[in-house]
């Protein structure tokens, strides 16, 4: 499969400050799910891994993990071993998840700030563009508006939103329209994970599932 054609799911964050999170925690958050695997629905990648991929620090990450679990819109356990903890990761079956394409994170011409904005300007695109103001998004997503339109401005000027006016002959107003351009392959149509019954696994499954993992991990590095 080519990078272009993948994509990570994501839920509507809709205003992080009621959440409690910053808005790169976006970021973190479609980092680790993009680890995923489809079959078992568990992850674990390392603190290192998760900074590696999203350009965030380990620091960071390890405070963003937190308060996404805080918040509710995380799954995550403490696997302890004989020399370090780990963390593994779940993602519960919701409908109307939101696609936010792979090559996102490989796209080492935007900054980590300017990937989160983007990734939070994608919640409020879903019909191909956005009529709202960035003050608008603002109030609703709960970042500042000053964070929000410096960001806004720079993806502007690289090209990854592109703006327009709409005019309306009925009443003779017009209005300023933005939208994500093609130069990531976003695809805004919602998506359903099919039902499973990985909510029934006991906790000795999900043990069973990651010392599994560990050990195909172990052998492969042989």
């Amino acid at each position: 499969m080519r990078i272009s054609d993948r994509f990570i799911l994501k839920p509507d964050f809709y205003n992080l400050g009621e959440l409690g999170l910053d808005y790169k925690d976006l970021l973190t958050y479609i980092t680790i799910r993009s680890f995923n695997n489809s079959k078992s629905k568990y992850c674990y990648p390392s603190f290192r891994a998760i900074s590696k991929l999203s350009g965030l620090s380990t620091y960071f990450v390890g405070k963003s993990m937190k308060r996404l679990r805080d918040a509710g819109v995380l799954n995550a356990w403490v696997v302890a071993g004989r020399r370090r903890k780990a963390y593994w990761y779940m993602f519960e079956n919701i409908s109307g998840l939101n696609k936010v394409p792979y090559e996102l994170l490989l796209d080492y011409d935007l900054t980590t700030n300017e990937k989160s904005i983007l990734i939070l300007l994608s919640e409020y695109c879903k019909q191909g563009f956005c009529s709202d103001s960035t003050a608008e998004i603002a109030e609703n997503s709960g970042v500042s508006h000053r964070v929000i339109e410096t960001w806004y401005q720079t993806l502007l000027l690289k090209g990854y939103i592109v703006e327009s006016i709409y005019e309306n002959p009925l009443n003779n107003t017009l209005t300023k329209h933005f939208a994500l351009t093609n130069m990531l392959q976003w695809n805004l149509r919602p998506y359903d994970i099919p039902d499973d019954d990985i909510s029934d696994l006991s906790i000795d499954d999900l043990l069973n599932i990651y010392h599994n993992h560990r050990r195909a991990v172990t052998s492969s590095t042989r």
